[in-house]
């Protein structure tokens, strides 16, 4: 695997140092200082679609300008076009959990009766990818791709296609 930034055991283990440093986060209190959730939208070939951001709070208050990035492919039950399903399991169900998490989180949503393995759904998730990167300046070289299920497939197939943009994978449930 020859992805972004370093080599592939130390990308690895970072992404995994990253997983493990979550659980040490505190719980929120009642006055804790959230991340927002975006709602975004990119057309692509005359059509539509919607989809998500987590913006981390550090961004939003402009203390942090270069975050890493998760691209999160959801799962067969989160198929749509209303853009929010993508957000109510997995990785972005626990931001509502985690009030300084510190990436941003990329949730694109595939239309019903496609899969992330396909051109155009991978055009989707690219494009909405590089939107947020640009608008909320995210790091190039700290790009993390994960999903669930069906997007855990998708990461498979998104990384083959496109080695050099990923620094890290974690497929969850996908082969």
């Amino acid at each position: 695997w020859h992805g972004a930034g370093s080599g592939v055991a130390s990308g690895a283990m970072r992404f995994v140092l990253f997983g493990l440093s979550l659980c040490l986060l505190p719980v929120p209190s009642a006055s804790a200082t959230y991340g927002r959730v975006l709602p975004r939208s990119t057309d692509i070939g005359g059509r539509t679609y919607v989809w998500q951001v987590f913006v981390p709070v550090a961004v939003l208050s402009g203390a942090e300008t270069n975050p890493p990035v998760i691209l999160f492919l959801h799962g067969a039950g989160q198929l749509g076009s209303d853009g929010v399903r993508q957000t109510e399991i997995g990785l972005p169900a626990v931001l509502r959990e985690r009030p300084g998490f510190p990436a941003l989180v990329v949730m694109p949503q595939a239309p019903r009766g496609a899969w992330w393995g396909m051109p155009e759904i991978e055009r989707i998730a690219l494009a909405a990818l590089d939107v947020a990167i640009d608008e909320f300046g995210g790091d190039p070289e700290r790009i993390y791709l994960t999903g669930l299920s069906l997007g855990g497939y998708g990461t498979w197939a998104l990384a083959y296609r496109h080695p050099e943009r990923f620094a890290a994978l974690v497929p969850v449930c996908g082969g």
